[in-house]
């Protein structure tokens, strides 16, 4: 008679149980462990995380120029006579004029020249054209000077863009 039949019980229990798994005995007993195996990496912390690249120096900031100021308008052209050419008929007027502005003189002021004809501003004067039968003067005025065209005083007041202020007569 067998004295101990259990431990005879037990190993023909796990070589059957073994038999049926296809493994050992250690493999048919069911595991709590995850059989996907997991590598855990520490969390980076502030100081382990890339480092802060060294500040380069930064160039300075560049220094925006303030912007001009802009240029003050112009005073509008003030004449005496505004653009009222009639006024110069008698060969005393102060009047706004632009290239083309034509008027007529009386012929006793001007030594026979009827006609008063602006033909060019610029920057620096007055061109005009004093017309009478046979006879043709054309004269440039500079801004603040004055001559006499066949006996009429011409002066350039003040000269604005494609605008002039003219004076004739003293």
């Amino acid at each position: 008679m067998l004295r101990h039949p259990a431990p005879l019980v037990m190993a023909g229990l796990a070589l059957a149980l073994s038999a049926c798994t296809g493994g050992d005995a250690t493999d048919a007993a069911p595991s709590t462990q995850d059989p996907t195996p997991s590598v855990s990496s520490p969390e980076p912390t502030a100081s382990a995380a890339s480092p802060s690249p060294e500040s380069e120096p930064s160039s300075p900031e560049p220094e925006l120029e303030p912007e001009p100021e802009p240029e003050p308008e112009p005073e509008p052209l003030r004449a005496t006579d505004g653009r009222r050419y009639q006024a110069c008929a008698d060969g005393a007027c102060e009047v706004i004029v632009r290239v083309g502005t034509k008027f007529a003189l009386d012929p006793s002021v001007a030594g026979g020249m009827d006609t008063f004809e602006i033909t060019e501003i610029d920057k620096d004067g007055v061109g005009a054209d004093f017309d009478g039968p046979g006879q043709n003067i054309h004269a440039f005025g500079v801004i603040g000077g004055s001559f006499i065209a066949n006996g009429l005083p011409y002066a350039v007041v003040e000269v604005q863009g494609g605008r002039a202020v003219i004076r004739l007569g003293e």
